[in-house]
């Protein structure tokens, strides 16, 4: 598969997502593993990255999932924020694969019970 380009550094990130937990399930710190997780039964996780300027971390930044949810050394494109007790807004780049995966795998911890989510 041929890799995609993608910028090492957004900034300008959007609130796509609303998300509340069910607290009987996980806590809230525990949303970006669980989403983390879930994301890597997509193949969008796995797509290759070729990033803008290259990076130098303990573990390479070279798929598509690492660039999302970030690796040591490299903080990735994600960022929960708290808006209360058991919700919380995912910022993300507006790159319409971040988008899809992470819905993907909203929609799949919804099934499951754990989560409720909103597009904003």
């Amino acid at each position: 598969m041929k890799a995609i380009e993608v910028q090492t550094r957004i900034f300008n990130l959007k609130d796509i997502f609303e998300v509340e937990i069910n607290p009987q399930k996980i806590s809230i710190y525990e949303l970006k593993f669980a989403v983390r997780n879930t994301a890597k039964n997509n193949p969008i996780y796995f797509i290759p990255v070729q990033l803008s300027i290259p990076v130098e971390t303990e573990v390479d930044v070279n798929n598509f999932g690492r660039w999302l949810f970030g690796v040591k050394g490299f903080a990735g494109h994600w960022q929960t924020f708290l808006v209360a007790e058991n919700k919380a807004i995912i910022r993300l780049p507006e790159v319409q694969e971040a988008i899809n995966l992470i819905e993907e795998s909203l929609k799949c911890l919804k099934k499951q019970g754990i989560i409720k989510y909103y597009i904003r």
